[in-house]
């Protein structure tokens, strides 16, 4: 069984950077700049795969 979470995503802008926030796993979270999105999402996964275990 695969169990998935909501995830929130709050853009960044110039000057600060892009957040992940799992609201369901407290202080599950990861932050890039808009040239890392892909690699915060990535991280986030991990996050989640380590803290639901």
């Amino acid at each position: 069984m695969r169990i998935q979470y909501p995830i929130l995503i709050e853009k960044g802008t110039k000057g600060n950077a892009w957040g992940v926030i799992v609201p369901d796993l407290p202080d599950c979270f990861s932050a890039a700049d808009a040239a890392g999105m892909n690699r915060s999402a990535f991280l986030t996964e991990a996050a989640i795969r380590k803290m639901s275990s």
